[in-house]
C-alpha cells in the first residue's frame, strides 16, 4: 500500500535525522567540529495537475554549519585558532591537500608541524628571516642559530651644545680629555662579545671629534659637525673602520658608525639609543606565533627568527567541501578552488588557543526529540496501514 511506502520513507528520513543529530552530540567536545543538519525534500510520483499525491520524504542533503565555535585558551605552544573565515591548509600522508579548523598541532620527529593524523601544516616559508611567497611545510629548527658579526652600528644621541671646548690631547684614561662617551657591545664572526666605546670631544663650536676603541684598542677617529640649529651637518671618517677581533685568528671585520639621528641641543648629553646588527649564537628555546600567523623561533640570544606564516584558505561555497574524517575536508567542484593567502588577510590567528565544536547541545537535544516524534508518528502510519491491510484481507 502507498501509505506503507510513504511511512517507510518517513522512517528512513527520521532515522537519518537522528543519526545526524547523534553525530553532532557525539562530537560536542571535538576540536574544530562543525555541526550538521538534515535537509528534507518531499517526493512526488506523478499524477495530473491538481491530483498529485505525495510519495513521502527524503533527505535531500546534509548541510554543515561552518560558523565559528568558542575559542578557548590552552597551554599548547602550537595550539592555534582561526578567528574569522578560513581553514588551515595541510598535506596528508598520501600528498592530498586537506583543510581543517582544528588547530591542535605538534612537531613530528623531523621537526615539521603536524596535526593529530600526521598531516603537514602548510605555510609561506621564510628565508633569511623574511616570509616569502613560496608555500611549503613549516619546519622547526633543532640546530643552534649561527652568530652574526656586527657590521653596522647606529647612534641616536644628543651632544650638549653648552659643553666646553677641549684642546687637550685625547686620552681615554683621562676623563678631562673628552666630554661624553658611549659604551656598546659588538660581536665578532664567531659570536664573541666585545666592548666598544666611542668618545666625544668638543673641538670648536658645532664641531666634535669622535674616537673609537674596541677592547681598549683604538680603531681610529672621525668627526661630527652640526648646523646652528643643532641638526647634523656632516659625519666624517666614521663610515668604515677595520677591526681584527681575533688578533689574526679571525678575518678582519668592517665596522660602520651611523650618526644620522645625532643632534646637538642645549642641556645634558642624553643617554644614547644604540642599535647594532650583530648577535651571538643562540640555542632554540621555543616558538612565538603572532596574530598574523607568523611562526618564529625564539633563541637564547634574544633573537626571533621567522620560520613561516600560516596559510589560510577560503572557499566560495564551504558547504560544497567533502569531509574525509579527522576534522579535515577536501575541495570539490561545488566548493570551488581554495583561495589561499597569508593568514592576516583571511582571518587572524590566536596562538595558545583552540576552537571548540560549534555544537549547541540544547538545540541538538530538542532536534532529537523532534526527530524521535517524527519516527514514532511514521511508525504509527505503518501501523495504520497494517490495520487497513488486515481489514481488506478480512473481507469475505
Amino acid at each position: 500500500m502507498s501509505i506503507m511506502n510513504v511511512a517507510l520513507s518517513g522512517l528512513r528520513a527520521a532515522s537519518g535525522d537522528l543519526e545526524v543529530t547523534g553525530n553532532n552530540i557525539a562530537n560536542a567536545n571535538t576540536t574544530g567540529f562543525k555541526q550538521s543538519s538534515a535537509q528534507f525534500a518531499d517526493v512526488f510520483g506523478g499524477g495530473s495537475t491538481g491530483n498529485q499525491i505525495g510519495n513521502g520524504v527524503k533527505i535531500a542533503s546534509i548541510s554543515q554549519d561552518f560558523s565559528g565555535g568558542p575559542v578557548n585558551a590552552t597551554n599548547g605552544q602550537l595550539d592555534m585558532a582561526i578567528t574569522g573565515d578560513g581553514f588551515f591548509t595541510m598535506k596528508s600522508a598520501d600528498g592530498t591537500t586537506v583543510y581543517s579548523r582544528a588547530g591542535n598541532f605538534s612537531v613530528d620527529t623531523k621537526g615539521y608541524i603536524v596535526n593529530n593524523d600526521g598531516s603537514l601544516l602548510q605555510g609561506y616559508v621564510a628565508s633569511n628571516g623574511q616570509v616569502g611567497a613560496a608555500k611549503g611545510e613549516i619546519q622547526i629548527p633543532t640546530e643552534p642559530a649561527p652568530p652574526k658579526a656586527t657590521a653596522n652600528i647606529t647612534f641616536a644621541r644628543n651632544l650638549d651644545a653648552s659643553s666646553n671646548v677641549i684642546t687637550a690631547t685625547f686620552d681615554p684614561a683621562d676623563g678631562s680629555t673628552y666630554n661624553a662617551s658611549d659604551p656598546a657591545t659588538i660581536y665578532d664572526s664567531l659570536g664573541g662579545a666585545h666592548s666598544m666605546t666611542t668618545y666625544y670631544t668638543k673641538t670648536a663650536d658645532n664641531n666634535w671629534a669622535v674616537n673609537v676603541e674596541v677592547d681598549g684598542t683604538s680603531l681610529g677617529s672621525g668627526s661630527l659637525a652640526f648646523n646652528p640649529d643643532g641638526s647634523l651637518l656632516s659625519a666624517t671618517g666614521l663610515g668604515s673602520f677595520t677591526w681584527n677581533p681575533g688578533g689574526g685568528a679571525q678575518a678582519s671585520q668592517a665596522l660602520s658608525l651611523n650618526y644620522t639621528d645625532a643632534t646637538q641641543f642645549g642641556g645634558n648629553s642624553a643617554p644614547p639609543s644604540i642599535s647594532q646588527d650583530g648577535y651571538a649564537a643562540g640555542i632554540f628555546t621555543g616558538l612565538d606565533i603572532d596574530d598574523n600567523g607568523v611562526i618564529s623561533a625564539r633563541y637564547t640570544n634574544g633573537r626571533l627568527e621567522p620560520l613561516g606564516q600560516v596559510a589560510v584558505a577560503t572557499f566560495a561555497n564551504p558547504q560544497g567541501l567533502y569531509s574525509v574524517g579527522d576534522m579535515t575536508w577536501v575541495e570539490t567542484g561545488v566548493s570551488g578552488a581554495a583561495q589561499s593567502s597569508k593568514s592576516n588577510s583571511m582571518g587572524s590567528i590566536r596562538s595558545g588557543a583552540l576552537e571548540a565544536s560549534n555544537v549547541d547541545l540544547t538545540e541538538q537535544l530538542v532536534n532529537m526529540i523532534t526527530a524521535q516524534r517524527a519516527f514514532q508518528a511514521n511508525a504509527q502510519s505503518i501501523k495504520a496501514g497494517d490495520t487497513l491491510m488486515q481489514s481488506i484481507m478480512s473481507i469475505q
